[in-house]
């Protein structure tokens, strides 16, 4: 039996000039905007769960989806870099109709500001029957 040891790893230093590069890429360690959405009714799955979203200093609006979503299911979007996230609205759809948004019809878009949950960069949220 030997008594042989591999000898530590070492960190790994990345110059300056490769972080530059690895930036150049679209590469960053910013942290990216995530919603998490969760289908907790009894017996509803959803034929999409749809987020429009608007991003800091651009024009349009980006529109992500996710399909057939059922009871128990969690669902995740991600919208980006956080510094770029500037509101979003989130639809709930059973064939065509739109059955539940968030926030509710009338009360704008969620925005990093409006939050209440103090995680600046994620949002959960959850749908049931009540």
């Amino acid at each position: 039996m030997s008594d042989r040891r591999e000898p530590p790893l070492e960190p790994i230093l990345i110059s300056d000039a490769l972080k530059r590069l690895l930036e150049l890429l679209g590469f960053t360690a910013e942290e990216y905007y995530t919603v998490s959405v969760i289908n907790a009714t009894t017996d509803t799955t959803f034929d999409e769960i749809d987020i429009f979203y608007k991003r800091v200093g651009q024009t349009g609006i980006v529109f992500l989806t996710q399909q057939a979503v059922a009871p128990g299911e969690t669902r995740y979007f991600n919208l980006g870099p956080c510094s770029q996230m500037e509101s979003y609205v989130v639809g709930f759809f059973v064939g065509s109709d739109l059955v539940a948004q968030i926030p509710p019809e009338g009360q704008g878009n969620v925005t990093p500001d409006t939050k209440a949950d103090g995680q600046p960069c994620a949002d959960s949220w959850v749908i049931s029957d009540n």
